[in-house]
């Protein structure tokens, strides 16, 4: 079973590195508690803040975190943009749709991301209110980062994007060849300028020491006519 949203919550919002955590992970059973408190119910986020031992606006501002980021990783996946947990029915799609419309309405947030948000809610709502029999199917469907990484470009597209031009097009082989060139020749460049720095310095040092002697010599010289 995965944590509690509001732990989660409070543990992302005092570490934000963590924040991967959420974008990956399945939704806890209490998602509404955290919806409920971002939306403004007083009395859950004054018992939630108690038993945590936190401020109330601490609690606030993480719950924020916490749903902008699972509902900004939904990608395509409706189930996720309400923030449902698994076997989800379609009384929370209901409740969901409620509290964080609530929290969204314009009214209340003038943001474009609210904006925006507020409508993928409506959205995702309507889907499933036409669509009912696909909600098991997209509460269960958790691998947001499977997704990601079949939609992540391959280096060798990121390099053509930044206009890196293989040295030969006969074939993908040479292509794919020339493509990993840039990367250690930076390397060997970054090399041989710290090589050729520290070879400076030392040659300087070295014309310093010597202008020393000659000139401590002459002064030694100097002293003894």
């Amino acid at each position: 079973m995965p944590d509690s949203c509001v732990q989660t919550a409070m543990e992302v919002y005092r570490q934000p590195s963590r924040l991967n955590r959420i974008r990956d992970a399945e939704i806890p059973s209490d998602a509404l508690t955290i919806i409920k408190i971002a939306s403004g119910e007083s009395k859950i986020l004054e018992e939630e803040a108690l038993d945590l031992g936190v401020e109330q606006e601490s609690l606030r501002e993480a719950s924020f975190l916490y749903l902008r980021t699972v509902i900004s990783s939904a990608d395509g996946n409706h189930a996720r943009a309400l923030a449902l947990p698994r076997n989800a029915t379609l009384a929370d799609v209901k409740s969901h749709k409620r509290w964080l419309l609530k929290w969204l309405h314009p009214d209340t947030n003038h943001s474009a991301w609210e904006s925006q948000m507020f409508h993928s809610v409506n959205t995702a709502a309507k889907y499933f209110e036409t669509h009912p029999q696909s909600l098991a199917a997209e509460a269960m469907n958790f691998s947001v980062h499977e997704n990601r990484r079949s939609k992540t470009p391959s280096r060798r597209n990121t390099l053509q994007r930044l206009q890196v031009r293989p040295a030969s097009s006969k074939s993908v082989q040479s292509a794919d060849h020339a493509a990993r060139l840039p990367f250690p020749q930076s390397r060997r460049n970054r090399a041989w300028r710290r090589f050729r720095q520290l070879i400076g310095n030392r040659l300087a040092w070295l014309a310093f020491s010597v202008v020393s002697f000659f000139v401590t010599a002459i002064y030694i010289l100097a002293l003894g006519v």
